[in-house]
């Protein structure tokens, strides 16, 4: 837009389509811009345009706002310019200021709404229950970092945003991540890992965590990769778990095994030891059976009673003898 402001009441002597479209419906020529346009009073631009057209100094505006009343009672239009405001003069003496103006609007709200994606996406990644981060560019320039990501790598964002991946955490710089990384960005193909186990520092120390992530590629608007997207979960308390689970039914499996050799043992040896009794008992049976026969009509004392209790006895390992042994034979004789 170009126009062409007279004396210091800016009157407007020339002004080309442009400028009257911003202006539609309205009579401009000769008039005062504050006059037919008091939204330009009343938001500085012409106060701009007297300190422009009184010292002489050019003045450069950049994506200025401007909110102009319409016609028919439709609600106001935000523009935004950039304008060069430069006093021409006539036999040495101000006659006026010329004005050269650029409607930026479309590029100021596009600017603004990618911002506002900008923003969205960064309160997407801070809220995210996973760890979230983009590497951009060949050195893996760490571009975001959620809390997440940060709690992985035991650093806070300060030391790693704007700083190349590897330099930032020098300790994975040779465990295979970098490799991983470059093949996603040569074949543009994600790449899933599970439970890899990994070496980072925590409280100065280094620590192993395994975790869960996905390294995938991310293009501009030509196709070409310019950053890899990581999106990762730490898994090193449930592979903890499942290890020390592991480790505790081996033990068990062993505690399982000796209890078992002890009871077949132990089976043995009351099998062994029944059937060697047998014939002992059997024996003193006899003897006893011999007594009575050459002992007849003892009548009562103490030598009857002896002998009946010895005979109790023996009937009593007999029972014993007599219930162990089937038992225990299954046992001893199962096959394994």
């Amino acid at each position: 837009m170009i126009a062409l402001l007279r004396g210091p009441q800016h009157r407007i002597e020339f002004y080309n389509a442009a400028f009257q479209r911003l202006f539609p419906s309205r009579e401009l020529h000769g008039r005062p811009l504050g006059e037919v346009a008091p939204e330009t009073a009343s938001q500085g631009f012409v106060g701009l345009l007297d300190g422009v057209y009184h010292t002489g100094v050019t003045y450069f505006g950049t994506e200025a706002p401007l909110l102009m009343e319409q016609p028919s009672g439709q609600p106001p239009k935000i523009h935004y310019f950039n304008f060069t405001y430069q006093r021409f003069e006539e036999d040495g003496q101000p006659a006026g200021v010329s004005v050269f103006a650029y409607d930026v609007a479309e590029q100021v709200l596009a600017r603004r709404e990618r911002e506002t994606q900008r923003q969205r996406q960064q309160e997407l990644f801070e809220q995210a229950p996973v760890a979230m981060g983009v590497f951009t560019g060949p050195d893996y320039v760490v571009e975001v970092c959620n809390p997440g990501l940060q709690a992985i790598w035991g650093r806070p964002a300060a030391q790693v945003l704007g700083r190349p991946l590897f330099e930032a955490l020098s300790e994975v710089r040779d465990q295979g991540f970098r490799e991983l990384l470059d093949a996603v960005r040569a074949t543009g193909k994600p790449y899933i890992a599970h439970e890899m186990p990994g070496r980072v520092l925590r409280h100065g120390e280094l620590a192993t965590v395994y975790l869960n992530f996905v390294y995938h590629p991310l293009r501009d608007a030509h196709g070409t990769i310019t950053a890899v997207a990581a999106v990762a979960t730490d898994v090193s308390e449930q592979v903890a778990a499942r290890q020390s689970l592991a480790e505790a039914n081996t033990g068990l499996t062993a505690a399982n095994v000796q209890l078992i050799r002890t009871n077949v043992d132990l089976d043995t040896f009351i099998y062994t030891a029944s059937h060697d009794l047998k014939q002992p008992i059997a024996n003193i049976e006899g003897l006893l059976n011999v007594l009575r026969e050459e002992l007849p009509n003892l009548g009562p004392g103490l030598v009857p009673t002896l002998l009946d209790m010895m005979q109790r006895s023996v009937e009593r390992f007999q029972l014993t003898i007599g219930q162990l042994t089937p038992a225990v034979g299954a046992t001893v004789h199962a096959p394994a």
